[in-house]
């Protein structure tokens, strides 16, 4: 259940309220739409754009649609009729009728001429200014002026009446009032805007016949009643409390289904109690209450109340998370009230941050790690680091009004109980900032052992400053390409990155490769910068993504856009066996690529555009590509002996770093492996510097680690490279071609002397191959 901050509007989870599900097909029948039309404008307004009737344009241009066939607009002419001529005219005589009950002496054949003249009013309004404007204002207060005007015929030396006339008067004409401009222009604007036009239109009108002062002012402040629904609040309170006692005797499902605003849109006063019955109504009938929020949030009067309740919601999945110590739904905002990430205000993604941070530390396999990320978390969890809500961000103000003080408070106990517990746990261990597992580096936690990539940084700097220059950064698996691509954002600050991976994305279809690249913008602009760029929205075709890029361009006036496409060898796969529309693709790439200055493409794989064949050539001529290799020996022993500044420097003997150098030829993923299982094994034992025996030990436990990425070596590209590897790897020639060695040594599989370059793997496929034997 998601409410957009400020808005309220429902995301695609949201339970909607009935009366504005759609699409509709048919217009609600009569009851239902002068029921609509007086108390639940908004709703009626949605409904009808929903049935294609749109009051954007005047009266004639409904009776031109109705007249071209559309059954709708039809229907809506013949209702808003009924309305007009035959319900409009039956009230007025009901309260005349009611007038004369009363004792009062009632002008007939003025009653008479006031209903016709609001219908005429009405009817020439709408001609002149539009539907929206003059039927609704025309109809809604005619019966009332009417009356106004019998009565005050009737009575016109009474002077208390005179006021109670002009207020008759002014309760109906703010009531049409507040309809029209309900409908066309929003509540709160109505509300406003109704009784300032009625009140200066109501007071000249008066004087201009003559009248008494007390039916003008009692007019005027009619106008201000009627509009804002004043006299309805006395029922609707009533009804509240009756619909209350029902529910509790069982008679009524829920006491949310008498709440009145879910029948009079237009209340403007809040109602004691809703609050309150709205929170525990939360566990209990979410459903329910979500439809009641979404109809709440229409009436101007309750959406404080509705900032409230959302807000304490928010505080009570929070304060849930840190109870529970569910840091992977924190991380996300994920549950059941709480906005996405895309539509957060700033006061959840602090908490959501601070989420990510314990999230991490949770799943840090080192203790020194855990204790790091403990640490960020509650620094985070400052409320000095909270940004300033804004002043028109209902839900946010609420929020950090009422309630961030009783959801910082268990934050902060759980996250320093798991902080000492950390550093109890961390005395006398070493710090272990080496990444094992096989996900690329991650930019707020690896940055001390991301290494030897300064000069590919440099020269992709370079080259983004050249338009119209194609880039892609190329290099065997597992050497840090993806790690590069996720580093930019931190180490080249002054552009916007959006990285999109192909391998972990759920991307199947070019629609959804398209979405992806909007997403992956959203988030990337959300979290880093306050920038308003254009969205793609349903735009999924080469057409309409190459409008949005050029609306990028364009908007992009102080920082570029760079699109990372990681693995982008398996966007062929997006078009199995069309051809054409794979073209029309490239063609796009390379139109953004040639003619924007402010957007540009950045590819990351293991082959080069050429070795796709002469289809991605053509497309990506001069390419400039950022080649990634192993790291040389003084880089990779400087990564083993000091990986971060906190590090003995005795801890790992230059000796042993270099045999590890030796036995993986400094391929990084192999690297981090070996780093982290020899400080590990030194925890374990309780020793600060580790020995031969270590490094032979934990080259068995690498050798396991790594099986799937010596697998995948094995069995990838053509179908004689994993006989070739056998060979070599069994100290025999290889029957291969120029081709295949060219591939392998592209992906880093054999040296320059067509030897295997990783020891490593050479020991691991003798024992393959001794295993199958």
């Amino acid at each position: 259940m998601k409410f957009s901050v400020g808005g309220f509007s429902k995301s695609s989870r949201m339970i909607e309220d009935n009366e504005t599900r759609g699409p509709h097909s048919a217009m609600p029948v009569f009851g239902r739409f002068a029921w609509m039309f007086f108390m639940q404008p908004i709703t009626l307004h949605h409904r009808l754009r929903e049935c294609g009737v749109v009051h954007d344009g005047l009266l004639w241009k409904l009776i031109q649609k109705s007249r071209a066939g559309h059954d709708n607009t039809t229907t809506y002419l013949h209702q808003l009729s009924f309305v007009l001529l035959l319900l409009m005219p039956i009230l007025t005589i009901g309260l005349s009728g009611l007038a004369a009950l009363a004792g009062l002496e009632v002008d007939w054949s003025t009653v008479g001429f006031g209903a016709g003249f609001g219908i005429a009013v009405g009817v020439a309004l709408g001609v002149a200014l539009g539907v929206d404007i003059g039927i609704p204002f025309g109809v809604a207060s005619g019966a009332a002026v009417a009356l106004a005007n019998g009565v005050a015929d009737a009575v016109t030396d009474a002077n208390a009446l005179e006021v109670v006339v002009g207020i008759a008067g002014g309760v109906g004409f703010g009531f049409g009032v507040g309809v029209s401009f309900g409908v066309s222009f929003g509540v709160a604007i109505g509300a406003i805007m109704g009784a300032a036009i009625t009140f200066g239109i109501s007071v000249a009108f008066w004087a201009a016949v003559e009248f008494r002062v007390g039916v003008t002012v009692g007019f005027g402040v009619g106008v201000a009643v009627g509009t804002l629904r004043l006299c309805a609040w006395p029922i609707e309170f009533v009804g509240w409390v009756a619909g209350i006692g029902i529910s509790r005797l069982g008679w009524l499902s829920s006491p949310l289904k008498a709440l009145p605003f879910r029948f009079h849109e237009l209340s403007y006063l809040p109602f004691p109690g809703v609050r309150t019955t709205m929170v525990e109504a939360a566990a209990r009938e979410p459903d329910e209450l979500a439809r009641a929020l979404q109809q709440a949030s229409r009436a101007p009067g309750q959406r404080g109340t509705v900032a409230r309740v959302i807000a304490e919601l928010w505080a009570r999945d929070l304060q849930g998370f840190a109870e529970s110590e569910n840091w992977e739904s924190a991380a996300q905002l994920q549950s059941r009230w709480l906005p996405n990430e895309a539509t957060a205000p700033g006061c959840l993604l602090h908490f959501r941050d601070v989420g990510r941070h314990a999230r991490a530390a949770v799943k840090a396999r080192s203790v020194s790690k855990q204790v790091e990320w403990w640490t960020e978390a509650l620094a985070t969890l400052d409320p000095k680091n909270l940004p300033a809500p804004k002043p028109k961000d209902r839900l946010e103000m609420a929020f950090v009004r009422y309630h961030l003080e009783a959801v910082t408070k268990p934050w902060q106990r759980v996250l320093e109980r798991n902080l000492q517990a950390a550093r109890t746990k961390s005395e006398g261990l070493l710090p272990n900032p080496f990444n094992y597992s096989s996900n690329p580096l991650d930019p707020d936690q690896d940055q001390a052992v991301f290494r030897g990539r300064e000069s590919s940084i440099s020269e992709l700097q370079s080259l983004l400053t050249h338009p119209g220059t194609a880039l892609a950064v190329i290099g065997p698996r597992r050497t840090g390409k993806s790690s590069l691509l996720r580093m930019l954002p931190v180490l080249v600050p002054s552009d916007l990155f959006v990285y999109v991976d192909l391998q972990d994305n759920p991307v199947d279809n070019p629609s959804r490769f398209y979405q992806a690249l909007d997403t992956r913008l959203s988030q990337a602009v959300h979290q880093e910068r306050t920038l308003d760029l254009p969205r793609l929205g349903s735009r999924s075709t080469p057409e309409g993504v190459a409008e949005w890029l050029q609306e990028l361009d364009t908007a992009a006036t102080r920082h570029r856009i760079v699109f990372c496409i990681d693995e982008y060898e398996r966007l062929d796969k997006l078009w199995p066996g069309d051809e054409r529309s794979l073209l029309q693709f490239l063609g796009l790439m390379r139109a953004t690529i040639q003619h924007r200055k402010r957007v540009r493409i950045l590819l990351a794989g293991a082959a080069s555009p050429e070795d796709l064949g002469a289809l991605w050539t053509d497309h990506f001529l001069g390419v400039q590509e950022v080649r990634l290799d192993f790291l040389n020996q003084h880089q990779s022993i400087g990564l083993i002996t000091k990986p971060e500044p906190r590090f003995p420097d005795a801890a790992v003997p230059t000796e042993i770093a270099e045999e590890i150098f030796k036995a993986t030829a400094g391929q990084p993923y192999l690297l981090q492996l070996f780093g982290f299982f020899l400080v590990d094994r030194l925890n374990q034992e309780e020793r600060k510097v580790a020995t031969q025996e270590d490094f032979t030990e934990v080259a068995r436990t690498v050798l396991k680690s790594a099986k799937n990425y010596f697998a995948e070596a094995h069995q990838a590209g053509p179908t004689d490279v994993g006989r070739s590897l056998d060979q070599l790897a069994l100290d025999q020639t290889p029957e291969w071609t120029g081709a295949t060695r060219r591939w392998m040594r592209k992906r880093g599989l054999i040296d320059q002397s067509n030897q295997i370059r990783v020891p490593l793997f050479k020991q691991w496929l003798n024992q393959r191959l001794a295993d199958e034997q």
